[in-house]
């Protein structure tokens, strides 16, 4: 990839794929899961919050694979387009801290959506309850494609002109 990504496709994208396999009793977006985790991040963790809203980015283009049935080549191939995405905007791939981070707040995540979201037998798999995180699904449950694309654009957009999402990317 030569040129810069177009996060307006990615979001676009990413406002049509479905979390979960589409097995939830309401939809529910791999672009609303993004954004309910950039609600879950501290204003002043800004390098979080830029590596979490680009870590589904692959997700554009390959779909969104449940994790359980995620094969090591899909795993290897979704490293490679994001940190080309990474790349693209003039940024590292995340360091070991952030994969941990992010990884958290996707197991977070997870147990809220499904509380939320799935059928009980998934519900069962993943018991537990966290507050803030279920109220922030529940929260965006309305949300539609357009507000969650502009919604994604404006934090990605105020992100990356932050001085020390600069600094970073000047690192790169």
């Amino acid at each position: 990839m030569h040129e810069v990504i177009d996060l307006a496709s990615i979001a676009r994208a990413l406002s049509r794929v479905q979390r979960w396999n589409g097995d939830t009793i309401v939809p529910w977006t791999v672009l609303q899961h993004t954004l309910a985790g950039l609600a879950l991040i501290p204003d002043t963790e800004v390098v979080a919050a830029t590596y979490w809203l680009l870590h589904d980015s692959e997700e554009s283009l390959t779909g969104d694979v449940p994790m359980p049935f995620k094969t090591g080549e899909q795993v290897v191939l979704g490293d490679a387009i994001r940190n080309q995405i990474l790349k693209s905007l003039g940024l590292p791939a995340p360091d070991a801290g952030a994969i941990e981070r992010i990884r958290k707040m996707d197991e977070r995540l997870a147990a809220a959506e499904a509380q939320v979201l799935c059928p009980l037998k998934t519900r069962q798999a993943f018991p537990i309850y966290d507050e803030e995180a279920f109220a922030i699904v529940v929260s965006l449950l309305d949300m539609t494609p357009r507000q969650a694309i502009e919604t994604y654009l404006e934090a990605v957009d105020k992100l990356l002109s932050l001085p020390t999402i600069k600094a970073l990317a000047r690192r790169a």
